[in-house]
């Protein structure tokens, strides 16, 4: 092995750089390859440094994002849930990398995050999706020195605990039960903490929040005792509170939008404060047969509501009246592409900050789930499909974007994975940044900052 390693350097030397070199392997050492290697050093230590100095550059452009997600720990029959909790990441803005920071164990399923919007309670309210028995709220607090901890629990008066929202002044947290809603009987004005009898009925329930975040009693317990539409039988034999908004009317009084899957409508109610806190309900806005409408979201600077309907794969557009009540449907849009064929369901609908484009996550049955972008009419909110892009895996049950608007993470529930997708804010199209975390069963996410 050494003769065949000097007959390669003498071989090298002699034929580059001369016979006096391969002759003498100190001088070639020292009078050739140490400058050269010293001055090749000096090349990749000042590129690297230029590398490192425009990354930094980039980090103070765009910054670094901490990001929660929860996922499904348990096996449940539309699930395989394999996650162990909240899992955080952290997000650069500059290249969309993802990169795994820890793992916090919580409740069963944390399958909905809520953060506070005031930036002086760093707190995230979490839901946990449980079935058969009811499920729960916890609080998880972010200290000064980015520590996380869960501070609080308390039950959420029913089974498949899956949406959640604060009221515009912070004062108030609604959540929606899927099923297995409160007593009727205890269904208003409850203060007791005890577990309530198991119903049948899908429920929303408004909590009051303490000024410094933490959950109070329970203002107002709203069960939803209707047949369903049974248009889809397995999905719509009975109500099926998917969701629950707040919109703000004025000072004292709040609407609270509730979708539901099993109804095929948005039931609308007006939270009054005085002299007792209740829930008022104001009928309903029907959507078309069949469509099981999901989740809601609110333009960020008109007063319409966009409903992603999860059977028919579809968007609703609702304008508000101004006391928070919702006028006729005036635009109902396809989420998919014209001549799709493939079996597929809806999940998430989420706006960008300009509020000039609104995206929806198709979960296609058996392959890549798609995201659908729309352009926004800034006069009327009608919709426009202007492009569709791959999720990057399978079932994308949820979608988070940042201020900024320039990073989309998409949470691909059934391939394990999270995405993170360019979004060009002049049209609302997206790219991939190629790169892609690992995190088992994903399905919530919120940013931390």
């Amino acid at each position: 092995m050494p003769r065949l390693l000097w007959r390669a350097y003498r071989g090298v030397a002699q034929c580059v750089f001369g016979t006096g070199y391969f002759r003498h392997p100190k001088r070639f050492l020292t009078r050739f390859m140490l400058p050269k290697a010293l001055s090749l050093g000096g090349l990749l230590c000042l590129a690297s440094g230029f590398a490192e100095e425009e990354r930094e550059d980039a980090k103070s452009e765009y910054g670094v994002s901490d990001v929660l997600v929860g996922t499904y720990t348990q096996k449940l029959g539309h699930v395989d849930g394999k996650g162990r909790g909240l899992y955080r990441f952290t997000l650069d803005h500059a290249t969309g990398v993802l990169s795994y920071v820890e793992t916090l164990e919580s409740s069963a399923n944390p399958t909905w995050l809520v953060k506070n919007p005031d930036p002086e309670r760093p707190i995230v309210y979490i839901l946990n999706e449980l079935y058969g028995e009811p499920g729960s709220i916890e609080v998880l607090e972010l200290d000064k020195h980015t520590q996380l901890k869960i501070t609080q629990k308390v039950s959420s008066y029913g089974s498949g605990t899956c949406h959640g929202s604060i009221s515009p002044d912070g004062r108030l947290l609604s959540i929606a039960n899927y099923e297995g809603g409160v007593d009727e009987s205890k269904a208003n004005h409850t203060r007791k903490t005890t577990r309530p009898k198991q119903q049948h009925n899908s429920s929303v329930v408004v909590y009051n929040l303490h000024p410094n975040g933490t959950i109070g009693e329970v203002a107002w317990k709203e069960p939803h005792p209707f047949p369903g539409s049974k248009v889809v039988q397995t999905r719509q034999m009975k109500s099926h509170a998917h969701c629950s908004v707040f919109v703000h009317t004025d000072a004292d009084r709040y609407a609270l939008l509730a979708p539901d899957l099993g109804l095929d409508d948005v039931r609308t109610y007006l939270f009054d404060k005085y002299p007792k806190p209740k829930l008022i309900s104001r009928g309903a806005i029907k959507a078309m047969p069949g469509a099981g409408p999901r989740h809601l979201c609110m333009h960020p600077k008109m007063n319409i509501a966009y409903v992603v309907n999860e059977l028919d794969s579809s968007v609703s557009v609702i304008p508000l009246d101004n006391h928070g009540h919702p006028k006729n449907t005036t635009q109902v849009v396809g989420s998919l592409p014209n001549g799709f064929q493939a079996e597929s369901t809806t999940a998430e609908i989420l706006f960008h900050p300009s509020g000039s484009f609104v995206y929806v996550s198709n979960r296609v049955v058996g392959g890549e789930g798609i995201i659908s972008c729309f352009k926004v009419d800034k006069q009327t909110g009608r919709l426009q499909a202007q492009s569709y892009h791959g999720s990057g895996g399978v079932c994308p049950r949820a979608m988070e974007m940042f201020a900024d608007g320039r990073i989309m993470v998409v949470l691909n529930q059934d391939s394990d994975s999270i995405v993170s997708l360019f979004v060009d804010g002049s049209d609302g199209s997206l790219k991939t940044t190629g790169f892609k975390a690992c995190c088992p069963s994903p399905v919530a996410a919120v940013s931390l900052d």
